[in-house]
């Protein structure tokens, strides 16, 4: 039931040619033995698969991009949806994809944060007089157990703090 030609006298290319009792190497799934590639069995999501011993079903992927699982049909929550090559919304830095947060990224000293125009880094908006690029810095003159919101005594003139003398 497998032999073709005028004569039945051909083996499909999809069987094994000696033996004709299972897939040739690219084909899975005896008897029907379907075209093992990457795009029908791995929803594009492969760059290279490998079958089962017995050709019967693929066991073995390498993914593109972040998907996983053994069908490259999985992705975590902080990838896109669509190629899993891009951070979700809410993360930044492609591939590690950290969620950014005010606590992590802007030493819990912020009003907002945002990835930055490329998305590697965090972009934060300090609260009261905190400066630098995570809001850890709280300027001579100013008193940090006040959440960087006073003057400590003796000191004055915002942005540029200076000592009173009298």
């Amino acid at each position: 039931d497998r032999w073709v030609g005028d004569k039945c006298d051909s083996c499909p290319v999809r069987f094994e040619q000696t033996s004709y009792d299972k897939c040739a190497v690219g084909y899975i799934n005896y008897p029907t033995c379907d075209h093992r590639n990457a795009i029908v069995h791995y929803s594009g999501h492969a760059t290279s698969v490998t079958p089962d011993p017995a050709n019967k079903f693929c066991t073995d992927c390498v993914c593109t991009n972040s998907w996983t699982g053994t069908s490259c049909d999985s992705r975590a929550a902080i990838y896109t949806q669509t190629d899993c090559d891009q951070c979700a919304k809410g993360h930044f830095a492609y591939d590690v994809c950290t969620l950014y947060t005010v606590k992590d990224h802007c030493s819990s000293h912020a009003s907002t944060v945002v990835p930055n125009s490329r998305i590697t880094i965090c972009d934060c908006t300090c609260n009261h007089a905190w400066t630098g690029d995570s809001c850890d810095i709280c300027p001579p003159g100013i008193d940090p157990a006040t959440d960087c919101a006073q003057y400590l005594m003796g000191y004055i003139g915002f942005p540029n703090y200076v000592k009173c003398s009298i």
